[in-house]
């Protein structure tokens, strides 16, 4: 891992909240504040969770004096809304919108990746869809199973990539309990490490 002072969404020092769809682990909704932050040059696997390079950590305090590693997605900024997120597609694009307001968004023929990031607990709370960019160094946007969104767009992924969906949030050509690459086919079944090094390339 290499540190960075800038750019992160969140500065030293910065109070914050975690979210209300954050996994339990993280303690939904408390308040707490920025100690630190770490931009992932390489997958990364913590307590909570394995995640993949391109990713930004931050290292949180809660009132109590203890301290959690979380992903940018799980903490919002104080007095910025309920951080309701929803995942939202079409043939084009796919994008993400919190309280209603539009975050980022891809167009599908940006994207030269798509794999999972999983943690110890259920699939729908500390498992993440991701979606690797064309930009060099590669981006990734990580959505929860748990967003309103990203089951249908599992399913979307299925018809559109010939990868297969599960109901349980799954690809089933994804193996718990680790990071794996489901498309493109090259890289099925890979640790997400192997984007580091991946040779960039538009996808049909």
């Amino acid at each position: 891992m290499t540190d960075y002072t800038h750019p992160f969404k969140f500065d030293y020092g910065q109070s914050a909240q975690v979210i209300e769809l954050a996994p339990e682990c993280f303690r939904p909704n408390a308040f707490v504040s920025v100690v630190g932050m770490t931009h992932l040059d390489a997958e990364y696997t913590t307590p909570f969770g394995t995640f993949p390079a391109g990713l930004d950590l931050y290292l949180i305090e809660y009132d109590d004096g203890s301290s959690i590693e979380v992903p940018e997605s799980y903490i919002k900024i104080v007095g910025k809304g309920l951080g309701i997120i929803r995942i939202r597609f079409d043939d084009q694009c796919v994008w993400c919108t919190e309280d209603d307001v539009e975050v980022w968004r891809l167009s599908w023929k940006s994207v030269t990746g798509i794999g999972y990031a999983s943690g110890y607990a259920s699939w729908q709370y500390t498992h993440f869809l991701v979606l690797r960019d064309n930009t060099n160094p590669p981006k990734f946007k990580m959505m929860a199973i748990a967003w309103e969104g990203v089951h249908e767009l599992c399913e979307f992924i299925d018809k559109t990539k010939n990868v297969k969906y599960s109901t349980d949030g799954r690809l089933t050509n994804c193996s718990s309990l680790k990071t794996t690459t489901i498309w493109p086919p090259s890289e099925s079944g890979k640790s997400l490490g192997v984007w580091e090094t991946s040779i960039l390339r538009p996808c049909p």
